[in-house]
């Protein structure tokens, strides 16, 4: 029969693992049952991860910030390249892009706060450079 992971955390606890418990292999004494030593792996774990999140999420950011940077230029072009051969479809994208400006505007405004904290380990855009994205 096969495990559901459910029926696997109801038996998380080493002692209802009697065959291990009752094994010629004395895992009862090993350090990694102790529960505070287990707890410290699991923490420190825990924390490994994080900064590796925080790597992440770092790239996340400059990633962001360049999409909110390129993307209001590059729905106005579009726009204004169709002007020429369909003026329906340009106006409608010149609203399309005044609500997106607004939408990256926010972003914008959020990313400048992120840039702001005091952990924050990333690469930070100069303020000429914050202060050309309207």
């Amino acid at each position: 029969p096969t495990l559901q992971y459910s029926e696997v955390i109801v038996y998380a606890v080493l002692g209802k693992f009697n065959l291990l418990k009752y094994s010629r292999h004395k895992i009862l004494t090993k350090l990694w049952t102790n529960p505070i030593h287990h707890e410290i792996v699991v923490k420190h774990f825990k924390v490994l991860h994080g900064q590796e999140e925080i790597i992440r999420l770092n790239v996340e950011i400059c990633q962001l910030q360049a999409w909110v940077d390129t993307e209001d230029g590059d729905m106005k072009q579009a726009a204004a390249d169709l002007e020429s051969t369909n003026d329906l479809l340009a106006a409608e994208l010149h609203v399309l892009a005044h609500c997106q400006h607004r939408i990256n505007t926010v972003h914008h405004d959020c990313l400048i706060h992120i840039y702001c904290l005091e952990g924050y380990t990333g690469h930070r855009p100069s303020l000429a450079q914050m202060r050309a994205i309207p």
